[in-house]
């Protein structure tokens, strides 16, 4: 063998190993690569799976505090309708001359009584003829009309040093209504 072969020998067996080392290397490399990669994708799979789960906790949790608000607002929306056709019943009742009537008969019962009658701002010129007209039947002096208006529908009040009187309107409907209201209510929102 010559020289020139014993070097080119000796260079292509180098070269050989160099590339078997290299190769090894770059294996060993792209494993570790993928390894790290695989720790990687695993990592983040976990993150996305615990991101998920707090997703859907928090829709959850915010599926059913929109659902208590709506379920709130509906019963508030009903509680306004019942209260608006109470107000409207109470109104009609007030426009009638038989429930005048009556308040006049119940307010012959205030004749003597120390206080003020107080009333709804719109009932004063009405309720002050009543208390007129009885002073002049009973001859006894009548409480006076009180400045303060009542937050009643119709009817009156009379407050004194030590006690209430409630002569309203409101207070007979008190009543029917607590009597009355599962019905209406069973009949208005059978869902409930």
């Amino acid at each position: 063998m010559t020289l020139k072969r014993i070097e080119d020998h000796i260079l292509e067996k180098a070269q050989s190993e160099a590339r078997a080392v290299t190769d090894a290397a770059r294996q060993d490399a792209e494993a570790r690569i993928r390894a790290g990669r695989d720790e990687i994708d695993r990592a983040f799979q976990a993150d996305v799976e615990r991101l998920k789960a707090d997703l859907a906790q928090e829709l959850e949790r915010e599926l059913a505090a929109l659902g208590a608000e709506r379920r709130m607002e509906v019963l508030r929306m009903k509680s306004d309708l019942l209260d608006r056709i109470f107000r409207r019943a109470a109104e009609k009742l007030a426009a009638g001359p038989d429930y005048w009537k009556r308040v006049r008969e119940e307010m012959k019962s205030l004749a003597g009584r120390e206080g003020q009658v107080l009333c709804n701002p719109g009932h004063k010129t009405a309720v002050a003829r009543i208390l007129s007209e009885l002073g002049r039947e009973t001859g006894a002096k009548m409480p006076p009309l009180g400045e303060e208006p009542a937050k009643i529908t119709a009817g009156v009040v009379l407050r004194g040093k030590d006690f209430d009187m409630d002569l309203s309107l409101d207070a007979e409907l008190a009543s029917l209504r607590e009597e009355i209201l599962p019905e209406l209510i069973k009949k208005a929102f059978p869902d409930v």
